[in-house]
């Protein structure tokens, strides 16, 4: 009973509240919206440009062990930067993450339900335990009273011996029955506290919530509307929407601004330069990554079908 006796009294919506911020997966999950955020952070950056300097045409003198200038040296210095994007990619990627980022938010909205449900189940077994424990000790304590005067009874030969055992092995059982009920109330209270995050903890209702009635279409309504996992499949069909889109934009090959800067050479005048260059997709088209993601549209949308029937499903049944 030391268990029982250091814990604390929580109401339904003290453990809510104790579980949102403490709970284990809860956190776990948080972080992956945390991840995915840094995703987004990171696509918005634009391109380091790239510094480049060059020095050749020295030679080395094994006679004299000595380098030297041969008076065709040639100095240049150039920076590349990928700075016109005219194929979009930047744009998808950014809103590929963003897409990414809002649909692991809606994930982490419906783990927290499923969560949420669970401790709401865990929560109420636990008073349902508690209370058939109660009736036991309770109905233990009537029944020692009543054997005592089956004992008075049999004491003036008014009761068997045999009849009078038969009511002491009952008292066993219900002895056996209340050691059993006190460890599975024990368990509950471990399993409640687990889903709070550690420390011990005890269920109290205070206050009884009353659901608002809702007629089936107006609570589907509602489903459809609020439903985390909805929204959370929604967004992640527009984030491979954008990575399919990120992904055909490599047909279109990138551009890269040149400047470069040569002071020195055979004829010693100082001249600047400026280029593009791009590369030629003639080989890998991303073709793997295009069926991949098409593929993965398809599997969304068959998610979202079969959410959507699940919704009703739930509601329709409950």
């Amino acid at each position: 009973m030391v268990f029982i006796l250091l814990s604390e009294i929580i109401t339904l919506k003290d453990g809510i509240e104790i579980l949102k911020k403490r709970n284990y997966d809860v956190l776990i999950n948080f972080y992956e919206v945390e991840k995915a955020r840094g995703n987004y952070i990171q696509a918005k950056q634009f391109y380091n440009p790239n510094f480049s300097i060059s020095y050749s045409s020295i030679n080395y003198d094994p006679k004299l062990r000595a380098f030297y200038d041969d008076n065709n040296t040639q100095f240049s210095a150039g920076i590349n930067w990928d700075l016109i994007d005219i194929s979009g990619k930047r744009f998808y990627s950014i809103q590929a993450s963003y897409s990414n980022w809002i649909a692991q938010e809606y994930l982490f909205r419906s783990s927290l339900r499923e969560i949420i449900i669970q401790f709401i189940n865990q929560f109420f077994q636990t008073l349902s335990d508690k209370e058939y424990l109660n009736y036991l000790k309770d109905d233990f304590s009537n029944y020692e009273t009543f054997l005592d005067i089956l004992s008075k009874k049999y004491e003036i030969g008014s009761l068997s011996y045999v009849d009078y055992l038969k009511f002491k092995f009952y008292k066993l059982e219900l002895e056996n029955a209340i050691k059993e009920a006190q460890l599975n109330y024990e368990n509950d209270l471990r399993e409640l506290s687990f889903l709070l995050g550690g420390g011990n903890y005890e269920p109290s209702i205070k206050n009884d919530t009353i659901l608002e009635s809702l007629e089936i279409n107006e609570l589907l309504k509602k489903a459809y509307e609020n439903r985390s996992d909805l929204k959370a499949f929604k967004n992640t069909k527009d984030f491979y929407d954008y990575e399919l889109k990120l992904y055909k934009a490599y047909l279109i090959p990138d551009t890269y601004f040149q400047f470069q800067y040569d002071p020195i050479g055979t004829e010693y005048t100082p001249r600047f330069g400026i280029g593009l260059s791009f590369d030629l997709p003639f080989f890998d088209r991303k073709q793997g990554f295009i069926n991949y993601y098409q593929a993965q549209i398809k599997q969304v949308e068959i998610l979202m079908s079969k959410t959507i029937e699940n919704i009703k499903l739930d509601i329709e049944t409950s």
